[in-house]
């Protein structure tokens, strides 16, 4: 029924007043849009440093409700400078973990039959070529070129597995997550512009949304023009690009260029071995500088997020529009919004920790928030006149393990258009109200509504409430 209501507003775009689960709404009209994180294909470029070996760790946790596709591994120093074999001792370093995820993954199926083997993620793997400065050549004042790294002589088992990846007849949107060796994915995107007509390289790009911790290498002037971002974005130090052809723009890209370090030192890794098993217990003390290009993915599937709209806000921080074509970025003035969600990714991690060991009884699983009835991971649309009573009700949360649920609504003000403070009353309680206030024409009012459970560690789910007039 709803399916049907959504596909007509969809093609007419008029509103109609609605009953559903026997709530009647007169002044306003409700409209839901899936929000799984498995719309997207996750593609990863690491250089397995200090800190991306525990991103893998927490991401291997998340597993079974993210499509990871790809894995690309491709040195990029300084540790080739100063650590001797460094380009086997990180692809060594990514294998173990997949030995140690072996030794978990039966019973992490316990708690869900979805996540993937072992092997899939030693077939999936892939060592790049290349051993690129980091930060775009900024530690050699842009002696680095672009040609060092990509064109006819740098195909590599990485390459070739991304073209692989470019090539499947998927239509779904290709999420990358660069936490490192950017100069394959470059030399992969090369090597698709000799093999595909124009059209064909049009059409990849469109599908394609890249989430940057850093530009991390030269190689990254294919992509942006790094010359015109530098500074704007938040870095000390400035970027240094010499790539002359026309470059080639995804779907979007979403930058971060400094609130990612907050996630270096943000965990207790002490907690973390107390939690695991075998896989937990290679966390170490590097931090998960990468860990916040996945996260809006794992908040998606709680209800919060939104990979299409990063202006929305989640797990992972938020990102306003740039100047240059299709660039977003996390404003680097305000980095709470990246660590405002801190207790709740960190407790979904340590609760994911206890399941490599334990049985689903004695695990703490996340809540199932619900507006109304709707417990899906959709965003809710209303549309009310201005000082309209809206009611709110978290009716239909459940919690799978039976633990008592607490409710919180709350106006995201930064992802709203420019409007007053609202008054949310009973903002504590399972069902709340608010008078609807005069929003600017096409403006939206974020509500968020949490739930808690309360069991060991307190896990959070959500539903995102927005409302226009």
């Amino acid at each position: 029924m709803i399916e049907s209501i959504v596909n007509h507003w969809m093609k007419c775009k008029t509103v109609v007043p609605l009953v559903i689960s026997g709530y009647f709404l007169c002044a306003f009209s409700l409209i839901s849009f899936g929000q799984s994180a498995k719309k997207f294909r996750y593609v990863i470029c690491t250089d397995m440093t200090h800190d991306d070996d525990n991103s893998l760790i927490r991401l291997l946790h998340y597993a079974n409700e993210i499509d990871i596709e790809a894995i690309v591994v491709t040195d990029q120093g300084p540790e080739t400078q100063r650590i001797e074999d460094w380009p086997n001792k990180m692809w060594d370093s990514a294998q173990a973990i997949f030995d140690a995820y072996e030794l978990v993954v039966d019973n992490l199926r316990l708690h869900d039959p979805n996540f993937p083997s072992a092997d899939y993620f030693r077939s999936i793997t892939k060592q790049g070529k290349g051993t690129a400065q980091r930060m775009t050549g900024s530690t050699d004042e842009g002696q680095e070129k672009f040609l060092n790294y990509v064109g006819k002589d740098w195909d590599s088992e990485g390459s070739e597995l991304l073209l692989e990846v470019f090539e499947r007849g998927d239509t779904r949107k290709i999420y990358v997550g660069f936490w490192g060796g950017s100069i394959t994915f470059a030399q992969a995107m090369w090597r698709y512009r000799q093999r595909h007509s124009p059209d064909q390289v049009q059409a990849l790009l469109d599908k394609l949304i890249f989430h940057c911790i850093s530009f991390q290498d030269v190689t990254f002037d294919l992509f942006i023009d790094l010359d015109a971002i530098g500074k704007n974005i938040g870095t000390t130090k400035p970027f240094y690009g010499d790539y002359q052809g026309t470059r080639l723009v995804p779907h979007r890209l979403l930058a971060d260029g400094n609130n990612f370090w907050k996630y270096i030192g943000a965990i207790d890794e002490q907690k973390v071995h107390n939690y695991s098993g075998p896989l937990g217990d290679l966390y170490d003390e590097g931090g998960e500088g990468d860990t916040p290009s996945f996260l809006n993915l794992i908040s998606m599937n709680l209800g919060l997020s939104a990979i299409e709209h990063p202006e929305f806000g989640g797990w992972g921080d938020r990102f306003h529009k740039y100047k240059l074509e299709n660039v977003w970025v996390a404003d680097h003035g305000m980095p709470n919004e990246l660590m405002r969600w801190l207790p709740e990714t960190t407790n979904s991690f340590y609760a994911r920790c206890r399941w490599e060991e334990n049985p689903y009884e004695s695990c703490n699983h996340a809540p199932i928030a619900a507006f109304n009835g709707d417990h899906s991971s959709h965003f809710v649309y209303l549309k009310a006149a201005a000082g309209t009573h809206l009611k709110l009700s978290a009716n239909g949360s459940v919690d799978p393990d039976g633990d008592e649920l607490s409710y919180t609504w709350w106006q995201y003000p930064l992802a709203n258009d420019p409007t007053d403070p609202i008054t949310i009353t009973d903002f504590n309680l399972k069902r709340a109200s608010l008078i609807v206030p005069k929003l600017q024409e096409g403006g939206e009012l974020h509500i968020i509504l949490e739930v808690k459970d309360n069991g060991a560690p307190r896990l959070t789910s959500y539903k995102r409430i927005i409302v226009s007039n």
